[in-house]
């Protein structure tokens, strides 16, 4: 029985997660209206200043050369999220068995009485 909830319950948020959200609800689409002239000239004054200043991402650095690449290390970081990623993997798994080991005890008791 229990077996069977959880069954169905996997498989309804299963089929609610594909299923459009058009289903679900009627939406009423409206055209996009037009956007007044003021902002549109904000925009447009905004994306000229954009392209005619030669910003560079805040996140990237060039370097000189390759040993100055290379003496400046190299991420690392990699290779821990892989390790706490498998870690959290293992102890889903060992969880999702304990808890199905008891709900079957429970299960095995409650048939007995």
């Amino acid at each position: 029985m229990v077996k069977r909830m959880i069954s169905a319950a996997v498989l309804t948020a299963f089929v609610a997660g594909v299923v459009p959200s058009s289903v679900f609800a009627a939406e009423e689409t409206q055209p996009a209206a037009k956007a007044p002239v003021v902002t549109r000239a904000s925009i447009e004054r905004a994306a000229a200043r954009a392209a005619a200043e030669k910003v560079q991402p805040s996140g990237s650095r060039q370097f000189k050369s390759t040993e100055e690449m290379q003496a400046g290390g190299g991420g690392g970081g990699h290779a821990m999220a892989i390790i706490w990623s498998l870690v959290g993997t293992a102890v889903s798994l060992g969880t999702t068995y304990y808890i199905m080991k008891e709900m079957k005890k429970q299960a095995d008791q409650a048939a007995k009485q």
